[in-house]
């Protein structure tokens, strides 16, 4: 019946348009408003579809675009993807046409959110979003911008990137302050949660208090103030040493206050208020019991780690386990696909294939480490089934006996778990501190070279001396070698490592070797720093690699050159018995006593001003292990600092 009507109001409608074109367009409006007051009226489709038939050769194409724009509104409404994107299409063509970028930008950010709330695969929509940030740059479109930055990071968000999650949301909001653009509450809300899981507590609490402030003074209905007290309560507790107990308990008070008003919390409002609990339960009142009442169900990795602690707490071994192996999975599944897509965007150069094998063997490793426990776990349930079972039928002294033994053989067991257990969080702790810091050193540089050439070729380029524009050249050029250097340091290591590099031994003229390395690190050495070398006999000769024995040396050199200014730096060699001792002494700044222990790691930096990888220190001591020898610091020298290589004579 509804349709006959709608077909009859139509043919009406068109007869009297066809009667009356002068009129055309007071009426095609009226049209338009008594769709728009029903948007969500299953019949308003057939409307907007006989809306067009209505339109003749005089139509201004305007009016033409308005229906289409009803149509989008129309299926965005009633969640029909396709038929949305569609319209969306014909807008977008319309905004082409007819030069109208502002109205592109902002129909472009509702596609793309809509998108990135229903689909699993980012990439597609990160590739999109560059797009939309170079039209917005082009144009100087300071909403575009500031939503491209807000859309990158919900990406990285997504894909639980904190850290980089973080930069873009600080980009967003520095931007739009700076701009005195309008920013929701819900950008600040979301930009809060992320920086709070990127451990940055005093963004995240200072953002959740602006949060509230803009939720505050709206004249709307407020009905989530609920979420932005627990937000406010986690960040508390998650800075426990900047905010006093007082605070948090006061804040934990108007949480409830807040939650009474409420018969029964869904979606949202419960997770964040279970969210909350835990983190006061658990984190705070360290309650373990209580906080497994606010457990929910949830897909995330961090909620399966949180019940995992919680029930690693409770001494539920078994749940905690398999929280932990879907938090890990989880884990897995979002770093292949942000490492697939970081890699073929930023770094084709780099070995993809062989990082990806070389980490599924440390994945399968790992797998057959967690079946050997179950396994022995199993067998350990089957032998004191079994020796229940023989107490019963063995006599008095066979009893004793056998109690004893099993008990013995149950504690060796034990300590072997034990030690295998450690070696193996052991392992697992240096892969995740590896990949993280990894991501962090590799991420600067590519930082830095991606938003200086943004500057060169973005929209502010005319604004650039020619000054300015030289030194960004060059900080490109720098962090481009920092990023060849900190690549070549980790293939480096890979070799070194997993025993494929092969020694080259030869007979080597220590004293030439000395040489070349002074004269190749001359041109880094401090106006008035006098470089020495002590041969000590001259022109001995040691059997040994000699490529990476210079490596060491031009190591330490470059090391000492970084952070001497004055004074001097000497290079020697002298024969200790059956080996030959290298040293580089400097008069530079030194190195404290208890950072003596840990200069050789991994990413170990004395100074995080100074240009470097933090690898270098750690590369000598692996090269000399495969020289059968050995690096360390001169506790005795106290005057800047000395490294010492000692190697055998003969290999």
């Amino acid at each position: 019946m509804k349709v006959i009507i709608i077909s009859l109001f139509v043919f009406i409608f068109s007869f009297t348009l066809s009667a009356n074109n002068d009129t055309i367009s007071e009426k095609i409006e009226a049209y338009k408003n008594k769709i728009k007051a029903s948007i969500n009226d299953s019949s308003t489709c057939h409307i907007i579809d006989s809306l067009f038939y209505c339109f003749n050769q005089d139509t201004p194409l305007e009016t033409i675009n308005e229906a289409n724009e009803l149509k989008y509104n129309y299926h965005y409404a009633q969640r029909d993807t396709q038929n949305m994107l569609d319209a969306a299409q014909a807008c977008i063509e319309f905004y082409d046409e007819n030069n109208l970028i502002n109205d592109k930008l902002k129909l472009w950010n509702e596609v793309i959110v809509y998108k990135m709330s229903i689909f699993k695969d980012l990439i597609p929509i990160l590739d999109e979003l560059k797009e939309y940030q170079d039209l917005a740059l082009q144009t100087n479109n300071d909403i575009g911008i500031m939503n491209s930055y807000f859309n990158t990071g919900r990406c990285y968000y997504t894909w639980c990137d904190y850290f980089t999650a973080f930069y873009h949301f600080k980009k967003a909001l520095e931007f739009g302050e700076k701009k005195n653009l309008n920013i929701s509450y819900k950008d600040y809300h979301n930009a809060a949660a992320c920086a709070r899981l990127a451990g940055e507590n005093k963004y995240s609490t200072a953002w959740q208090k602006r949060a509230f402030n803009v939720y505050q003074n709206r004249s709307e209905n407020k009905n989530e103030t609920l979420i932005f007290i627990a937000g406010l309560l986690r960040n508390y507790i998650a800075d426990r040493e900047t905010y006093s107990d007082a605070l948090i308990e006061a804040t934990f008070d108007s949480l409830q206050v807040e939650k009474n008003k409420f018969p029964f919390l869904r979606g949202y409002h419960e997770r964040r208020y279970n969210d909350a609990m835990l983190a006061y339960y658990m984190d705070y009142k360290n309650n373990p019991y209580k906080s497994l009442s606010y457990i929910y169900d949830g897909s995330s990795y961090i909620t399966s780690l949180s019940k995992a602690k919680l029930y690693e707490a409770l001494d539920m071994y078994q749940p905690a386990a398999d929280n932990y192996k879907k938090a890990y999975q989880s884990i897995k599944e979002i770093q292949e696909r942000q490492i697939g897509y970081t890699l073929e965007k930023y770094i084709e150069r780099y070995d993809y294939d062989k990082m990806k094998n070389e980490k599924d063997k440390l994945l399968l490793t790992n797998a057959n480490i967690e079946l050997e426990k179950l396994t022995i776990q199993n067998q350990l349930t089957k032998q004191r089934t079994i020796g229940l079972i023989l107490i019963f039928l063995l006599i008095t002294i066979s009893l004793i006996i056998y109690y004893r033994t099993h008990i013995k053989k149950h504690q060796l067991k034990e300590i072997l778990l034990k030690q295998e257990k450690e070696k193996a969080e052991k392992a697992e702790y240096i892969k995740s501190l590896f990949l993280q810091n990894m991501s962090h050193e590799i991420r600067t540089p590519l930082n830095a070279i991606v938003g200086f050439n943004d500057l060169l070729n973005g929209g502010y380029t005319n604004e650039i001396d020619p000054t300015e524009r030289i030194d960004m050249v060059n900080m490109i050029k720098t962090n481009v070698e920092l990023l060849q250097t900190l690549v070549n340091d980790v293939l480096d290591i890979s070799k070194f490592e997993s025993g494929t590099y092969k020694i080259d031994l030869i007979d080597v003229n220590v004293e030439q070797l000395c040489k070349t390395v002074i004269e190749s690190i001359r041109c880094k050495v401090a106006p008035g720093v006098e470089l020495i070398l002590k041969c000590t006999p001259p022109n001995f000769i040691v059997r040994t690699d000699a490529q990476r024995l210079q490596q060491v040396i031009s190591n330490f050199l470059s090391n000492a050159c970084k952070y001497t200014t004055d004074g001097y730096i000497e290079l020697e060699y002298r024969i200790i018995e059956q080996s030959i001792m290298i040293s580089v002494t400097d008069t530079g700044i030194g190195i404290q006593p208890e950072e003596m222990e840990t200069i050789f790691q991994r990413f170990k930096m004395l100074n995080k001003n100074i240009k470097g990888t933090g690898l270098g220190l750690h590369i000598c001591q692996l090269i000399a292990q495969l020289l059968k020898g050995n690096v360390y610091v001169d506790r005795s020298y106290t005057q800047g600092a000395r490294f010492v290589l000692e190697i055998p004579i003969d290999y």
